[in-house]
């Protein structure tokens, strides 16, 4: 490409401004490095302590057979979730980014500008996904004493890998965005990923012990015709990977060349269908027609310049809720992200029902509903300009900081807006667990009490370091806020559900999890100390939660 020198000078300029500029952002950078670091030798070492070193040596004789079908899975859950993302991102990430105008506007064609952003896209989706993945690949190799070409050779397919379901994506986005309009487009990618995961969740956990026998050894037969899965990209990685974990080098030559032969299509097709519908998706998803309806006007209307009514509670937490809701039913943009979340949940609670039902499901059940109904019900809150640029996130609150409201209210209206529509999802989700099972009404009334405390503490803590994000102050110290901000709930979750997950894990599942050195926390013999956590944890969360919200408050400076 003509550009393309362009383009690479114009990424590390923006890389290098970033991470680079100043000795803050050296300092930054280099903290973020050191603690990626230790958080992925973390993993490696938590990972294999509590399941490697338990289960797997009592499967290792097997292993050489499970290996080939856990690569696999591996390689379906990439494929299929690189090409969702790519769908989704779409709209944020090409068509709504912030330089898109500045690049649009040069004398460049479309398909450059649609290359730049779509491999500079691709770059950060393999680099978030690849760190989360890595410390399996890691054990998988350790525990098979892997040489060094299995380490080699695991980014390069890892990135091809990436790279053909994410142009498949973005490739379907742009022929969608052409001829649908984008509330079509959004209805019929919903509908096309409730259907998907209903799929997935319901074979992972859904399928009997007979039916996965089954669809295990028909796997392992197909896997033994070698052209046709060196061929296909999504089970190519299997014999790639496979081959380099058992020293079989010689059989990596083929399908990798076939893998990297395929991507380079892929990507070349892409850019051809970018050449005629780049523009047009950009244009569609920017410039939708407005209809003009006609209203009639009652009598009281008819000398007044406009029928717009305004409408106002006396609590003005009420107003500010309602008026959030409104927003978020036109962000239109983040739709889709709404949805995925929402059909995560549900296809969960479907495929438990179809699996078996017990209290053990019904606790993770409650846990699922506080992380996906929680983020399903805070993403229409963000409009798509700051979800792209963190910096205009002060904005979001200059009217709320103007109103006659104290910080303890700004934090009710915060988490009231996010706990009414999650809390519903939450209910529907535990109805249609309770229909299929034959657990108590009385149990299922108390499942809802303590799913609504452990929500609400949630959304607490979500709702604090969101000021925090604004307050001055944590903008010095984004990194490290952003590692507590991610662990902090993950931890609370433990002390909160941690009892009960494992006493029903215990009671229902038949296995005993014994942590000697914490044994006093978790407590996994007694069933109301497991509820007399799963009560006061959240409680008390929620209390300093909103004390601390409104210290943060009244500090900050908009």
């Amino acid at each position: 490409m003509s550009h393309l020198n362009f383009f690479i000078k114009l990424n590390w300029l923006k890389f290098k401004n970033k991470h680079f500029l100043t000795k803050k952002d050296v300092s930054k950078t280099i903290t973020g490095f050191i603690t990626t670091i230790i958080l992925e030798i973390v993993a490696i070492v938590l990972i294999k302590k509590f399941f490697v070193d338990v289960y797997w040596q009592e499967h290792i004789e097997t292993f050489a057979f499970i290996v080939p079908v856990v690569f696999l899975l591996g390689t379906l859950f990439v494929f299929s979730t690189q090409f969702f993302d790519s769908i989704k991102n779409i709209i944020p990430k090409l068509y709504k980014s912030p330089d898109l105008n500045y690049l649009v506007s040069l004398p460049i064609s479309s398909s450059e500008v649609f290359a730049f952003k779509f491999l500079g896209y691709v770059f950060n989706s393999i680099k978030k996904s690849f760190l989360f993945a890595l410390p399996l690949f890691i054990i998988a190799g350790m525990e098979l004493e892997a040489g060094v070409m299995y380490y080699v050779i695991l980014l390069p397919t890892y990135i091809f890998l990436s790279l053909i379901p994410s142009a498949l994506g973005v490739g379907i986005g742009l022929l969608g965005l052409k001829f649908l309009s984008l509330k079509v487009f959004n209805l019929v990618l919903g509908v096309l990923n409730f259907v998907v995961s209903i799929f997935f969740w319901i074979v992972a956990f859904g399928l009997s012990d007979e039916v996965m026998e089954k669809l295990g050894l028909w796997i392992a037969g197909f896997l033994e015709n070698e052209w046709l899965v060196d061929i296909i990209p999504i089970t190519s990685p299997v014999t790639i990977l496979s081959a380099a974990l058992f020293g079989e080098y010689t059989h990596i030559i083929r399908p990798l060349l076939f893998l990297i032969l395929i991507s380079i299509i892929t990507f070349v097709l892409l850019l051809r269908i970018s050449k005629n519908s780049f523009y047009q998706g950009w244009y569609n998803s920017n410039f939708e027609k407005v209809k003009k309806k006609k209203k009639k006007r009652n009598k009281k209307q008819k000398n007044t310049k406009t029928n717009h009514k305004i409408r106002a509670f006396k609590n003005p937490v009420h107003t500010l809720v309602w008026y959030d809701w409104k927003l978020a039913l036109r962000n239109k943009e983040m739709f889709f992200g709404v949805l995925m979340f929402v059909v995560i949940f549900f296809a969960l609670v479907v495929a438990f029902t179809v699996n078996q039902t017990n209290l053990f499901f019904m606790v993770i059940i409650g846990i699922a509903a506080s992380y996906f109904n929680v983020f399903a019900a805070s993403i229409p809150l963000i409009p798509i300009e700051l979800a792209e640029d963190k910096s205009l996130y002060k904005g979001r609150y200059w009217l709320n900081m103007i109103m006659p409201v104290k910080g303890k209210a700004i934090f009710d209206y915060s988490v009231l807006t996010i706990l009414l529509p999650a809390y519903v999802l939450s209910v529907i989700g535990v109805i249609i667990y309770w229909l299929f099972s034959e657990i108590n009404f009385l149990i299922i009334l108390i499942s809802l009490l303590i799913i609504f405390l452990v929500l609400l503490g949630n959304i607490g803590i979500q709702t604090y370091f969101e000021l925090k994000m604004v307050d001055k102050y944590y903008n010095k110290k984004m990194g490290l806020g952003s590692v507590i901000s991610f662990f902090l709930p993950i931890l609370y979750h433990i002390i909160a559900c941690g009892p009960l997950l494992l006493y029903y894990l215990k009671v229902d599942m038949g296995v005993n999890v014994k942590l000697n050195r914490i044994n006093f926390l978790l407590a996994n013999n007694n069933l109301l100390i497991a509820l007399l956590f799963a009560i006061v944890i959240p409680i008390i969360t929620i209390i300093i939660s909103r004390n601390l919200s409104h210290k943060v408050w009244e500090k900050i400076e908009i």
